[in-house]
């Protein structure tokens, strides 16, 4: 069994950047990550704060970030800027995407005497007078003198410690969509009766796919290059005007798959889920299954617009709403 003096569970932008301070302090610590590389699926923060940037210039790191992104003022309040340019600071703000961010913060830690386990998920531990003993999702075990929970909000780390994630109920949410369209818009921040929103342009212009993680398998690297062991039968669906999928043949997720699709959707507390459990645990087989194809077939032939036309099925009252009238 490996044993660190520390081990983080979650390679994030929290978990990386403690990984950097404890190497550099000579502590001896290992990086626990679902992941196999730093990418996100989705969109996530958009820019560091100037305190954040005089912390990694401290560090002597802040240029990695400054070259890649769009130094800019961000600070505000209540949607208002606020003009810092007088301000006795460096620096102000600066527009990145998280996805580099952490791929900055990955390739800086990788220069440091940092044990990064990729492809695999604390899923439990145990503790005892001399520190921590640490279950992964692989079935590998580790001991540690600390174990970190840098595993998001739902992190399994500090359920498992059975911290509460006390607080208010939130007065206001967010939402993250991204789209594409057919013509560019006003860029940039608007209010409206239905409160404020802001829109923005992807770094590679291109919208991230997110697909269910705990189904089809559709990351492991084939020998031909692509990602995903899953094949579709796709047709134009004159009814709706798009591409629809009407039939969908792969190799089901298995231990290590599962694990680095959740991870990649944010969805790691799946994993205590009963089912997710017996495939970690190697009782259930690796399989090949099909979709929903010959519903979608039939919706296809018919020339309807929803599935729930063609299936039988129990929904709760806020979908019937949605969809009366289709059905």
């Amino acid at each position: 069994m490996a044993t660190h003096e520390v081990v983080i569970a979650g390679a994030g932008p929290t978990g990386l950047m403690l990984a950097g301070e404890l190497a550099l302090a000579g502590v001896d610590v290992a990086v626990v990550e679902p992941r196999l590389s730093q990418e996100l699926a989705g969109s996530r923060a958009g820019g560091l704060h100037a305190r954040t940037i005089e912390v990694l210039d401290q560090r002597g790191i802040a240029e990695r970030f400054l070259s890649r992104g769009q130094a800019m003022q961000v600070a505000g309040f209540s949607f208002i800027s606020l003009d810092l340019s007088d301000f006795p600071a460096r620096h102000q703000g600066l527009a990145l995407w998280q996805n580099e961010i952490e791929r900055i913060l990955a390739e800086w830690v990788g220069e440091l005497p940092v044990k990064l386990r990729r492809g695999r998920a604390v899923t439990d531990f145990t503790q005892d007078e001399s520190g921590v003993g640490i279950q992964l999702s692989d079935g590998a075990a580790l001991r540690a003198s600390y174990l970190v929970g840098c595993d998001g909000g739902r992190s399994v780390v500090r359920k498992r410690a059975g911290i509460e994630f006390t607080g208010w109920d939130a007065s206001t949410s967010y939402l993250i969509a991204e789209a594409e369209m057919d013509e560019d818009p006003a860029w940039g921040l608007r209010r409206g009766p239905r409160g404020v929103n802001a829109i923005g342009k992807l770094g590679d212009g291109k919208r991230h796919d997110v697909r269910a993680p705990d189904y089809d398998d559709w990351t492991t690297a084939t020998a031909e290059g692509f990602a995903g062991l899953n094949g579709d039968i796709l047709v134009w669906n004159p009814v709706l005007e798009d591409a629809f999928e009407i039939s969908s043949m792969g190799i089901r997720v298995d231990a290590q798959t599962l694990t680095r699709q959740l991870a990649l959707c944010g969805d790691e507390d799946r994993l205590q889920l009963e089912w997710h459990q017996s495939l970690l645990k190697g009782e259930m087989p690796q399989t090949i299954g099909g979709g929903i194809g010959q519903s979608r077939l039939t919706m296809l032939l018919l020339q309807l617009s929803h599935i729930g036309q063609v299936q039988c099925g129990v929904w709760p009252a806020q979908v019937k709403e949605s969809v009366a009238g289709l059905l």
